[in-house]
């Protein structure tokens, strides 16, 4: 089979099985939203998968097609701590920032104004799943390659 042909078929698939993930999560969420609509308690271990677990695989996911030819590549293996460090650990603070609040509070059973960042961003939940999205995408681009003479490996031009 031509090589062209399957990556074709290696990327269709890759998208296939992505928005199938996307749709079963989704499901999920709107099955849990009408337990609670119905209940009135919240499904904290879906609330915590949907919130940080599932975005960050999507970005992992998302990633995987660089990780996988980076894998592929003669070298040893290099983190970038820079990327990790200034883009990733933020993006997981502010992805984990409202969960840790609210679930300290609940435990705890804090009675205290809810501070105005936490607010922001769980008030806007696309917020902590985008980030969440980009800490998983960062995960994975942040580890590269390194050939033996200490020359980085492109894994932009490799096939």
């Amino acid at each position: 089979m031509n090589s062209n042909l399957k990556r074709v078929i290696g990327y269709l698939i890759y998208v296939v099985v992505l928005g199938l993930v996307v749709i079963l999560a989704e499901t999920l969420n709107h099955y849990f939203q009408d337990v609670f609509r119905t209940t009135f308690r919240a499904p904290y271990l879906w609330l915590f998968i949907s919130q940080i677990v599932f975005p960050i695989l999507v970005g992992l996911w998302l990633a995987l097609p660089h990780f996988i030819r980076t894998y592929r590549q003669e070298g040893s293996w290099t983190t970038d701590w820079i990327m990790l460090l200034a883009v990733g650990l933020p993006a997981f603070l502010i992805t984990a920032a409202p969960i840790v609040f609210f679930t300290l509070a609940y435990f705890l059973q804090l009675e205290m104004s809810v501070p105005r960042l936490i607010y922001l961003l769980s008030f806007n939940s696309a917020l902590p799943k985008v980030f969440a999205l980009l800490f998983g995408f960062v995960l994975l681009n942040s580890m590269g390659k390194q050939k033996q003479d200490g020359d980085a490996v492109d894994v932009n031009n490799a096939a």
